[in-house]
């Protein structure tokens, strides 16, 4: 289920060539964290990093809203 409302995401660039796509949940710290690298999006998956595309990204940040608001 796709959740109603405005969401923010942050690109963050750290100012050392590296580039980050960014979901910050304040509420139950469900954060979605991704890193642009070698034009790849970049997810740590708790095992190890892996590639997604911009979609499976959106998923996962939609599932994380979905999740704080169960």
């Amino acid at each position: 289920m796709l959740p109603e409302g405005k969401y923010n995401l942050e690109l963050n660039l750290p100012g050392d060539g590296r580039m980050f796509l960014n979901f910050w949940d304040s509420i139950q710290g469900l954060d979605v964290i991704a890193e642009l690298k070698d034009g790849k999006l970049m997810v740590d998956n708790e095992v190890s990093e892996v590639e997604v595309s911009i979609e499976e990204y959106l998923n996962l940040v939609i599932s994380a809203i979905n999740q704080r608001n169960a």
